[in-house]
């Protein structure tokens, strides 16, 4: 009866260890969907069509972040961050897949890479839809010159508006 005995403790003990690795998991599933919801929230803050228009935006960002493997709570907060810095929606959501490249290729987070390339676009006085120029010159500049992505996003963005005044294009400044 000794073997039995054991085979039964350990069974319960596995089922035992099954069973908090799901308490583990259903906590993580209710905190990520938690954040997901009031970050929808803030999104509907900003957008003139309220919670219907960020519930839209959020399942067309939902599908850009599985494009990029990337936390689509964050680009729904990315999304926010560029309404409130003067863009309209649909400019916003083009600037988040902008701005996910931009994440990927400078290793940032979303709030980091939304504001670089917000700063670089308002220093230049350029509008979104040269952001994805700007994404690609930081990257062709990156790989030209062994330079870190995200120290020439730096640089571009601090010294934006100062070249913008002295006349010079964003390829001319990186």
């Amino acid at each position: 009866t000794d073997p039995l005995a054991q085979a039964t403790a350990n069974t319960l003990a596995f089922q035992t260890a099954i069973t908090g690795l799901g308490a583990v998991f259903a906590n993580k599933a209710y905190q990520s969907s938690k954040n997901y919801e009031s970050a929808l929230a803030d999104l509907a803050k900003v957008l003139d069509g309220g919670m219907d228009a960020a519930k839209g935006y959020g399942a067309r960002l939902n599908e850009t972040a599985s494009q990029f493997a990337q936390n689509g709570q964050e680009l729904v907060s990315a999304m926010a961050n560029f309404v409130q810095a003067g863009y309209n929606a649909e400019e916003a959501f083009a600037l988040v897949t902008d701005s996910t490249k931009l994440m990927i290729a400078g290793e940032l987070d979303a709030a980091r890479s939304s504001e670089l390339l917000t700063s670089i676009l308002k220093g230049f006085k350029a509008p979104a839809s040269e952001a994805g120029a700007a994404v690609d010159l930081l990257n062709d500049v990156s790989n030209k010159y062994a330079t870190n992505v995200e120290q020439l996003a730096v640089g571009m963005a601090a010294l934006s508006p100062i070249a913008q005044q002295m006349g010079f294009s964003m390829t001319e400044t990186a």
